[in-house]
């Protein structure tokens, strides 16, 4: 999946379609995860290659988020707010948003040291989060990202940012 990284709340325009509810085909969306914890960022990419999703790479600091970020440009960036070099998170966020290298969703367990635009991401999903919720919540996202109008209410493990990405 190629379409654009956009702005929560912007008008989109592209056509590809998606897997709903595992009934539709879809084009993967490319994901790059953020996260320090070996154990944590294997068993979410596990369950995202399940779930018809391309990973892109890992990384466990920011300077490791944004090369990937920089070289690989991938749909989306999940992203741990606390990493291996400290509470990095908003300015790997911010870069990637501002360079328009990815699309941000913060999964972390620390959500409420997130301001409520959430440094410039999508949203955030809130850790625990295992299985089936992970993958409706990217398959929301990715709906929103290649604006496919959809009728289905937020998934409910995400909470999207209360203002537009700048």
């Amino acid at each position: 999946m190629r379409c654009r990284v956009i702005p929560w709340g912007a008008q989109v325009f592209g056509r590809n379609p998606l897997r709903a509810a595992g009934t539709e085909e879809f084009e993967p969306m490319r994901v790059l995860i953020v996260e320090d914890e070996a154990l944590v960022a294997l068993e979410l990419e596990e369950l995202l290659l399940d779930g018809g999703f391309e990973i892109v790479g890992r990384a466990a600091d920011a300077a490791q988020a944004i090369e990937l970020g920089r070289r690989h440009r991938p749909d989306v960036a999940l992203l741990d707010l606390n990493l291996a070099d400290g509470l990095t998170g908003p300015r790997i966020a911010k870069t990637l948003v501002h360079e328009r290298l990815a699309t941000v969703v913060f999964v972390t367990g620390q959500a409420n040291l997130l301001p409520s635009d959430l440094h410039g991401a999508f949203g955030v999903i809130e850790k625990p989060c295992v299985g089936r919720a992970m993958v409706e919540a990217l398959r929301f996202l990715s709906s929103h990202l290649c604006g496919k109008a959809t009728k289905r209410a937020v998934p409910p493990v995400l909470r999207l940012a209360s203002s537009p990405q700048q």
